[in-house]
């Protein structure tokens, strides 16, 4: 953190800092007068120095906390249960509860004071981090509720729609069923059509067919008594005629032929 940022932010949050300062002194004063000292005062030393010492010693031995679970059950020597009853009856003194409790108080006081000076710190500069976190926190919750609404609202009115769909449905149905029988019905009549153009053609087709067959039939039986003709002919006309009538008869004959076809 650098100097400048430090001064900011001593100056923005300085009567926070002399407020807590001046509580906390007055708490450690409060706690001085009321309760003076996490030690054993000097009065109580004066008085009962030498009983002090002697249970502080006995109090480190490590046996005096089991004769301080179980006194009737622990077995030691006579000297030992001795001093361990010694320090038993010193603890039960009202002057040592007395400091005991004093001690408990003054510590109690200065944990207390620390819990309340950590409370107000967290307070001051942890509250309104935390109400714009909560403040945020709501806002994103509100922010998802309203898009789950939208959503909700949405699917609404998609069902609404699909009902609406659903409902036109069977006429859609009737529609599409109409719209394919007539279809099928104008291609099943254009299909007609096509066929009976194709029976008309093929028809054509096998009549021409026919006559082409019945005159070339005919040409043939032409061409066989022609044949027959001119092989008759020269046959009497070699027997009849002379070489030059020949000829000039078979050239009429040819000229006739050619005019004939």
């Amino acid at each position: 953190m650098s100097d400048t940022t430090k001064t900011n932010f001593l100056t923005r949050h300085k009567k926070f800092f002399v407020r807590v300062f001046i509580f906390y002194l007055i708490g450690i004063i409060g706690g001085i007068y009321f309760f003076h000292s996490p030690n054993l005062s000097k009065d109580y030393l004066q008085k009962y120095e030498k009983e002090h010492s002697i249970y502080k010693e006995i109090s480190r031995n490590a046996n005096y906390f089991k004769f301080l679970q179980r006194p009737h059950l622990y077995k030691g020597s006579p000297e030992e249960l001795e001093k361990f009853n010694f320090a038993l009856n010193y603890e039960k003194n009202p002057d040592y509860l007395r400091e005991k409790n004093r001690i408990f108080y003054y510590i109690l006081w200065f944990k207390t004071l620390d819990f309340f000076i950590i409370i107000f710190m967290v307070f001051h500069f942890g509250w309104q981090p935390l109400l714009n976190y909560i403040h945020t926190y709501q806002r994103n919750i509100l922010n998802k509720q309203n898009e789950i609404d939208n959503r909700i609202r949405q699917s609404n009115e998609e069902i609404v729609e699909a009902k609406n769909l659903y409902q036109t449905l069977p006429t859609v149905i009737k529609e599409r069923e109409y719209y394919k029988e007539s279809f099928l019905a104008q291609r099943l009549s254009e299909i007609e059509k096509q066929n009976q153009q194709a029976l008309a053609q093929i028809e054509f087709l096998l009549e021409t067919r026919k006559q082409e067959a019945i005159l070339h039939c005919i040409n043939e039986v032409k061409k066989q008594l022609i044949n027959e003709s001119i092989k008759k002919a020269e046959e009497e006309l070699s027997a009849s005629e002379t070489p030059e009538r020949l000829a000039q008869t078979v050239e009429k004959f040819n000229f006739l032929i050619t005019m004939i076809s």
